[in-house]
């Protein structure tokens, strides 16, 4: 297979290129910086902004009580309560010892146009059993609002993880719009540049690899679709780190 430009060090100021991919690395990074800075997809913000649209409109009546879609009238055909909130579908929140779960394929419209929707499954659990608290947050499915953070307006669909405690570790992916990354279980135990594979797909469908295991600074090494392209690549990650620091200071709120 033809490699455009293979770099042992990336130094270089020429753009890292692969024959099978739209993107040069430049590209590549620009796009995950974007995704970032959005935010990461986080239980808070989203379970925040569907429990605040429920609590302004909520009536025994419609949708029911405790955070749940139970009443008998939404249960059929979705209602609109007394309010002028309407809700659709099916939503419940289950707390057990150590935190709580979320399911929704469901809807909620308020009067004044804000909107709620979502389908998947929200976990936030902490346990400090050993000594140390440990918390794990976990997203998976597609939500949206109309309103609230950037990342949440703009329909994230995430299988993500985030793991504070002894270690913080990151888990799984999310795409929104034509933006999709993965983190080979990313850690920021030993190293705030983070250990890892940061995996970002490109246009054509390939992914592009990025990969710290050694030295903790912040080289590793690039590659496309399993071919390596280039050693000694920089990039920062520790905006991953703030990020998540973000989504664990929102749930301790």
């Amino acid at each position: 297979m033809l490699i455009l430009l293979l770099a042992c060090n990336a130094n270089s100021t020429e753009p890292i290129t692969h024959a099978d991919a739209d993107w040069n690395d430049v590209q590549m990074w620009k796009a995950f910086d974007e995704l970032v800075n959005l935010g990461l997809p986080n239980v808070f913000d989203a379970f925040e902004q569907y429990t605040m649209l429920y609590d302004e409109g909520a009536t025994l009546d419609c949708p029911g009580d405790g955070y749940n879609f139970n009443s008998p009238d939404v249960q059929d055909y979705g209602c609109t309560s007394e309010t002028g909130f309407a809700y659709y579908g099916a939503a419940e929140v289950r707390y057990e010892q150590g935190g709580w779960s979320f399911s929704c394929d469901c809807r909620i419209d308020s009067p004044d146009g804000r909107r709620f929707e979502g389908a998947g499954n929200i976990v936030q659990y902490s346990d400090d059993g050993g000594g140390v608290l440990e918390t794990f947050l976990d997203i998976r499915g597609t939500y949206q609002t109309n309103y609230g953070p950037e990342w949440l307006q703009r329909r994230p669909s995430s299988v993500l993880s985030i793991f504070f405690g002894s270690e913080f570790q990151l888990t799984g992916g999310y795409t929104i719009g034509d933006t999709s990354v993965y983190f080979n279980d990313i850690s920021f135990r030993e190293c705030d540049y983070g250990f890892g594979r940061l995996d970002i797909r490109d246009p054509s469908g390939g992914w592009w690899y990025f990969d710290r295991s050694e030295k903790c600074d912040s080289s590793g090494t690039l590659s496309f679709n399993g071919d390596e392209v280039a050693k000694n690549v920089n990039k920062d990650l520790r905006p991953l780190l703030d990020a998540m620091y973000t989504a664990m200071l929102d749930v301790a709120q």
